[in-house]
């Protein structure tokens, strides 16, 4: 009688097993399908951890997942301080009022009047008018309309008493 080494049983019974284990489990995969799965029957304790995204939830489940604003927190500490900035353009300084009034003229008489800032300033504003009529006067830059020092105001009397047009300029020393 032969003999069958002992080795042999145990290889056969390991080889059986490794192949029901193969088989059974791609069994299983060919045959499971989403079609096959009832709706509602996956709960999550048959969802691997971690495995869920954003875009795999219906919009009323995202938007469950979004609470109520907490409360604010505390502020921050402060910054360190910045660099110092460069130096800004020479701005507006010795700024003063010129006046100048013209002659008392009767009824429907021109009057003018000239006014000029000291030197070194140029007007930034011009008003004039009657003393005693509500009427407007006119008033411009000297020189064509092109002087920076120097403005002229002009009008006509409209009342038959005597009035004077009052000139004021603001000047200033501007770089």
């Amino acid at each position: 009688m032969k003999r069958i080494p002992r080795s042999t049983p145990a290889l056969l019974v390991a080889g059986v097993l490794l192949a029901l284990s193969c088989a059974g489990g791609a069994v299983a995969a060919a045959t499971v399908t989403g079609a096959d799965i009832v709706n509602g029957s996956i709960e999550s304790q048959d969802v691997k951890n971690h495995t869920l995204k954003v875009k795999d939830l219906s919009p009323a489940a995202v938007a469950a997942l979004q609470g109520a604003t907490g409360p604010q927190g505390a502020p921050g500490a402060d910054g360190a301080d910045g660099a110092d900035g460069a130096d800004g353009a020479n701005g507006v300084s010795g700024y003063e009022m010129v006046s100048a009034s013209s002659a008392s003229v009767g009824g429907s008489v021109l009057a003018t009047v000239q006014a000029s800032c000291p030197t070194g300033k140029r007007v930034v504003g011009a008003t004039a008018y009657w003393l005693v009529s509500p009427m407007p006067v006119k008033v411009a830059p000297d020189n064509a309309g092109t002087s920076t020092t120097t403005w002229v105001a002009e009008g006509y009397n409209p009342d038959s008493t005597n009035d004077q047009i009052e000139l004021r300029l603001l000047c200033i020393t501007a770089a």
